[in-house]
């Protein structure tokens, strides 16, 4: 299985995708692989909510009932669900879920992205298919790779629902081989239309829930939040603020990118341009540094921001501002993170 874009819990591999309903095909007979027996007890996950604030609400839950032939691996701190499908010849798809929030470039960057992988020009970025999911409508993408870019032998297929959902946007996607994509197309389809959540209760209080242990550094003015985030500070002309989401690092590092007006990167330019560094407490954590134009001044600025997965959850500490302010925080914010958690 090929798989190209670098997750948070930073394994390689993308899959936007995954959740739903059992479907009597016959399958090809394929000795290399180990299928679990078919079991068709729905499924239920609980999601981890993607963008700034989001936690602030209960979680929902997501059901689905596993396929015929799809075996299923093992959730992450991304995906809600996640499957291989085996085909012939080491030909293999992937599928997974990933809820992300739901921003005016998400969509049309991630499609971007999807393009760019299979080598086609976003002329190839045609009118998606309106297909159900969750009872809901969901856009269907389709695009088939011209040249070799499954294991340098095969081409490669793109088959992805993108589902807007309560300031969500939850991306369903197979990837994988052309052949067995296009085997399992309708069972896919099938699949999405078996998706059903779950209402969660939601929490009192606001501010994104309360902390549970950090220090501010000298100098750093909390200020009131709001019920979109943990934490948020002000530390002269910086503006700090601290959330969890979910999500794969190159969807939040390109959110990120879209705020500061620039255009979405390709899986292979964030994996060169993230830094890896360690926190004074040892935990491992993603530095992403970007200059643009700030969203709320209109005015050249500087976002510099480290994603930490820790406890089963992904934390963003995002500091954004003029240049030389941020600068000057830096260090701040690196000392900050390894205690607010």
């Amino acid at each position: 299985m090929q798989n190209s874009t670098l997750k948070i819990n930073w394994t390689a591999g993308i899959a936007l995708a995954a959740c739903l309903v059992a479907v009597g095909c016959k399958r090809d007979s394929v000795t290399s692989y180990e299928i679990p027996k078919e079991n068709y007890t729905p499924r239920v996950a609980a999601i981890p909510m993607g963008g700034e604030g989001a936690d602030a609400m209960g979680a929902p839950k997501i059901r689905w009932q596993t396929p015929k032939g799809w075996n299923e691996k093992a959730a992450s701190n991304m995906r809600v669900a996640s499957f291989e499908i085996p085909g012939e010849d080491g030909k293999s798809a992937d599928v997974g879920i990933i809820p992300l929030p739901s921003t005016a470039d998400m969509e049309s960057g991630t499609i971007s992205m999807w393009l760019e992988d299979l080598g086609l020009p976003p002329a190839n970025a045609t009118k998606p298919e309106e297909v159900d999911a969750a009872g809901l409508k969901a856009r269907l993408y389709d695009f088939t790779s011209t040249e070799p870019k499954f294991q340098d032998k095969f081409k490669k297929r793109i088959l992805a629902a993108i589902l807007p959902r309560q300031g969500q946007m939850w991306f369903v996607k197979m990837a994988g081989e052309e052949s067995v994509v296009g085997r399992e197309r309708e069972t896919f389809i099938a699949f999405l239309k078996t998706l059903s959540f779950e209402a969660a209760p939601q929490i009192a209080g606001g501010g994104g829930g309360a902390k549970t242990n950090w220090k501010a550094p000298e100098g750093w003015q909390e200020v009131n939040a709001g019920p979109m985030l943990k934490a948020k500070f002000v530390a002269g002309e910086a503006e700090i603020t601290v959330s969890t989401a979910g999500g794969e690092l190159s969807a939040n590092v390109n959110r990120w990118r879209g705020q500061f007006g620039l255009a979405p990167a390709s899986d292979v330019d964030i994996e060169k341009d993230v830094k890896t560094i360690a926190l004074a407490d040892g935990t491992k954590a993603f530095a992403v540094d970007l200059t643009g134009t700030n969203p709320k001044t209109k005015r050249p600025g500087r976002l510099y921001g480290l994603i930490v997965p820790r406890g089963g959850e992904t934390w963003f500490y995002k500091m954004t501002g003029e240049s030389a302010a941020v600068g000057a925080q830096t260090n701040q914010l690196a000392e900050f993170a390894a205690t607010a958690h």
